[in-house]
């Protein structure tokens, strides 16, 4: 368990911004359905792919090969680098 002063110092704004630049992300990349089936894979496996059968870690693997990870880096790297700007500025 993290001390008190470590969770104080996690930037919980960046990590916010970040999130939701991701769940956007899914939204355009991925069609209702998609994100339906890849939303209920995830829950089953609870962050661990050995509670999925072979078939359903494929369809996971080919679902999140379908999002565009090269403009999620774009954007999250925007974020970031938006935000150490402002900070830089505000010194």
């Amino acid at each position: 368990m993290p001390s008190p002063a470590a969770v104080k110092t996690v930037p919980w704004r960046l990590v916010l911004e970040v999130a939701t630049v991701a769940v956007t992300r899914f939204r355009e990349d991925l069609p209702p359905a998609e994100r339906r089936r890849l939303t209920a894979l995830v829950r089953k496996s609870k962050g661990d792919p050995r509670r999925l059968t072979a078939t359903e870690r494929k369809q996971l693997l080919a679902l999140v090969r379908t999002i565009d990870v090269a403009r999620l880096g774009r954007d999250v790297s925007a974020v970031v680098g938006a935000r150490k700007l402002r900070r830089h500025l505000h010194r």
